[in-house]
């Protein structure tokens, strides 16, 4: 009766995600559907029908879902305007959809999902290599992703992972126990970044050296 129940995680952003978890490892992930808000600027809001589209194909039934939406940082300071002003408006559509469509949902801030599933103690400029971390140990069959679209799709599945725990089922209710220790996992992707990086690093030495012979010559 209950296989059919699925749990939504939303990341809203310009590199948004929404990720849709079944039973088990049953997941699916989607990059949010966006649209140019101005024709001449990279500013984009939701495409509410794909989104739509999105949920009707992955979730049978609406009574037998629920869906958990990360909600715009309060006092948020450190992000610039222009990127708020964006996710402020897909949060606002994304609110739209779940009260006119009659989905079950939840807001969360995202440092309350994140002491939820992370746990604390983790700086800010690490939240997404934590939660990329997560997600690398419990779904091995992400694993063929890039380092960057792992850390993208990341928060949306993580915010998955805690819907079903806040809104267990007879057959998920002991799968979110115990938490995870992102410390101790092994995520091999970041390891690729760093030798990216280093590689970027010698070729920017490289070029500075012979930068420096031909002003010498």
């Amino acid at each position: 009766m209950n296989k059919d129940f699925k749990w939504v995680g939303v990341d809203p952003g310009q590199q948004g995600y929404v990720a849709i978890l079944g039973i088990g490892t049953d997941l699916v992930y989607f990059p949010l559907p966006l649209l140019r808000l101005y024709p001449n600027r990279n500013t984009r809001i939701l495409d509410s029908k794909k989104f739509c589209d999105i949920l009707k194909y992955n979730v049978p039934t609406k009574s037998r879902c629920h869906i958990l939406i990360e909600s715009v940082p309060r006092g948020s300071a450190n992000i610039p305007i222009a990127n708020l002003q964006p996710i402020a408006i897909q949060l606002g559509q994304l609110i739209a959809i779940m009260e006119l469509e009659c989905y079950p949902y939840t807001l969360i801030h995202p440092r309350s999902w994140q002491m939820q599933i992370l746990g604390g103690g983790i700086a800010k400029g690490l939240t997404k290599q934590a939660a990329a971390s997560v997600v690398w140990q419990r779904f091995p069959e992400i694993r063929n992703l890039s380092p960057r679209q792992l850390r993208e799709c990341a928060d949306s599945i993580c915010l998955s992972l805690l819907s079903r725990r806040m809104f267990p089922t007879p057959e998920s209710g002991v799968l979110e126990a115990a938490k995870p220790q992102w410390r101790n996992l092994v995520y091999i992707p970041e390891r690729i970044d760093q030798n990216e990086r280093h590689t970027q690093d010698q070729n920017m030495d490289t070029n500075s050296s012979m930068d420096g012979d031909k002003l010498a010559g």
